[in-house]
């Protein structure tokens, strides 16, 4: 996988190929995030499809960290407290 800031400009000019090397490259990750939550394990995909909407449609929320994984994470825990505001 590229860098950063290659992979948002990828994303902001809509290469598919970028959210699917982006995808490969994190679901391991995003799943064990959400293994460590209270989300019921039903909800894990519901979360990960909206999680790769709002990056698809807003790739500037990958550059508010020094690193991706971080980004992502944050982007990940705040979803299911925005989806289910009583787990964490």
């Amino acid at each position: 996988m590229h860098n950063k800031h290659q992979i948002v400009q990828r994303l902001l000019e809509k290469d598919k190929e970028s959210l699917s090397e982006l995808y490969d490259s994190y679901i391991r990750h995003i799943t064990n995030v959400l293994y460590t939550t209270s989300v019921p394990r039903q909800y894990h995909e519901k979360i990960i499809v909206e999680m790769f909407q709002i990056i698809w449609f807003s790739p500037d929320v990958l550059i508010n960290e020094k690193h991706m994984s971080v980004s992502i994470t944050k982007l990940c825990i705040d979803l299911t407290k925005t989806t289910f505001p009583d787990v964490s």
